[in-house]
C-alpha cells in the first residue's frame, strides 16, 4: 500500500483503538495465562532479576501490558507508533512500564536504568494478530529471530493470531462496522491470495469529516509460523484454541495461542554465541 509504513496503523488507529478493540477476547484469560507463563519460566533467578520480565510487541495503547503490570511483572513494550505510546503513557500504571518506539521487526528489550549486564526476557508475547502487521515474511523472521536473542534459556515467546480461512467471501469487499444518527464506520478489504496479504481501510465518516485508517496484514499458516520459529532455533510447546487453553482443533479452530521455547538446536546456537566460533584445524 502506497504511502503506509509501519507506523501508520497505530497512528491512525490511536485515537480509537480502546473505543474499538478493547473488548476483544477474554482479557482476564488472557493477562492470566501470560502471568503464569512469565511466572513459571522466571523460576528461582530471583537475584538477577526480582520480578519476571515480560516483553509485549506492539504494546499500542497498553490493553494487556498495564493489567500485567499490576500483577507485579516487569512489564516493558516495543510499538513502531508514537501516537499509541502516548495513549499508553496517559493511563494509570503506565509509568512502570518502560517502552521503546522501534520496529517490532527490530524487538529488543527496552532498558531500566537497573537492569543487570545481560538481561533477559522471560516471556515475550506478541497478541491479537499484531505479528501479521508485519509486511512480509522477511520482517515476521527477522522479528522472530530477534526474539528468540532476547529470552532467557527458560523464557517463552507467545503468539496470538488469527487461523486463516480463505474463501470467497474474503476477498475485495465492502461491509459496514458501525453505524450511527451522526457517524458511519466502513471497512474496504483486497485480498492478494498469492502473497498471503490482505490489505484495507476503516472509512470513518461523521459530520466532523472522513478518517481513512488503513491497515496491513500478512497473514501465515500456523505451520508456516512454526517453521521460521523453527529457523530461529524455537519449538512449539502449546497450541491451545484461546488463552484459557481449551485445545486447538485445526480444523474447527479460528484462532491459536501459540507457546514456544527455546529448542535444543537453539540452545546449541546460544552456546556457539557465547563461547564464539571455534579455530579451523590446521590447513583447514
Amino acid at each position: 500500500m502506497e504511502g503506509y509504513d509501519d507506523a501508520t496503523y497505530g497512528d491512525r488507529f490511536a485515537d480509537v483503538y480502546d473505543e474499538w478493540f478493547t473488548e476483544i477476547g477474554d482479557l482476564d484469560a488472557c493477562v492470566e495465562c501470560l502471568a503464569t507463563l512469565a511466572t513459571s519460566a522466571h523460576g528461582g533467578r530471583s537475584r538477577a532479576t526480582p520480578r519476571p520480565l515480560v516483553v509485549e510487541l506492539g504494546v499500542g495503547t497498553g490493553r494487556i501490558a498495564v493489567p500485567l503490570a499490576e500483577r507485579d511483572l516487569d512489564v516493558r513494550g516495543i510499538d513502531s507508533s508514537t501516537a499509541m505510546i502516548d495513549a499508553l503513557r496517559l493511563k494509570p500504571g503506565a509509568e512502570q512500564i518502560a517502552t521503546s518506539v522501534i520496529d517490532m521487526a527490530e524487538a529488543m528489550i527496552p532498558p531500566q536504568p537497573d537492569d543487570p549486564a545481560g538481561v533477559a526476557a522471560d516471556l515475550v508475547f506478541v497478541a491479537y494478530n499484531t505479528l501479521f502487521n508485519l509486511p512480509d515474511v522477511a520482517a515476521q523472521r527477522r522479528c522472530i529471530q530477534r526474539v528468540s536473542q532476547l529470552l532467557s534459556a527458560t523464557g517463552r515467546f507467545v503468539v496470538e493470531a488469527f487461523v486463516p480461512d480463505i474463501t470467497p467471501s474474503t476477498g475485495n469487499r465492502v461491509t459496514v462496522r458501525s453505524i450511527e444518527a451522526d457517524r458511519l464506520v466502513l471497512v474496504a478489504s483486497v485480498l492478494d491470495e498469492e502473497q498471503q496479504t490482505i490489505q484495507g481501510q476503516y472509512v470513518d465518516i461523521s459530520e466532523q469529516g472522513i478518517r481513512l485508517r488503513p491497515w496491513h496484514v500478512s497473514y501465515l499458516m500456523p505451520e508456516q509460523l512454526d517453521e521460521i520459529a523453527d529457523e530461529a532455533g524455537l519449538e512449539l510447546e502449546h497450541r491451545w484454541a484461546d488463552y484459557t487453553r481449551e485445545p486447538f482443533d485445526s480444523a474447527t479452530s479460528a484462532h491459536h495461542v501459540s507457546v514456544y521455547r527455546t529448542s535444543e538446536l537453539g540452545r546449541h546456537a546460544r552456546r556457539f554465541r557465547r563461547v564464539g566460533r571455534p579455530s579451523s584445524p590446521a590447513g583447514g
